[in-house]
């Protein structure tokens, strides 16, 4: 039998992929800066957000809590923490760029 915590993964992950596929053209199309919906404006926000609290707040945590790390010296654990917040928070600002360049925010 299933854990609970693997059946809300199970259906968080399910949420996300019907999301993707209904709003997925929506929030990585090209776009007219001038003229944008406030639909495609919401949802591009929402997904910005997310990925960088992904990339600046879970990956780290995830990593620390990870028992490899766990067992490393305090030192380490915070120099390891502060290297994937570093990685996390230069690819969030490389990706805005990104985006931005190819006119998708």
């Amino acid at each position: 039998m299933p854990s609970l915590a693997a059946a809300l993964w199970a259906v968080s992950l399910l949420i996300l992929a019907v999301g993707a596929v209904v709003f997925g053209s929506r929030i990585v199309g090209v776009i007219d800066r001038r003229s944008v919906s406030w639909l495609d404006a919401w949802l591009r926000t929402a997904v910005i957000v997310v990925a960088l609290i992904g990339l600046v707040a879970l990956a780290p945590s995830f990593v620390l809590t990870w028992e490899p790390v766990s067992a490393m010296s305090r030192t380490t654990q915070e120099m390891i923490g502060a290297g994937v917040w570093t990685l996390g928070l230069t690819l969030g600002i490389a990706g805005l760029w990104w985006l931005h360049r190819g006119s998708r925010i």
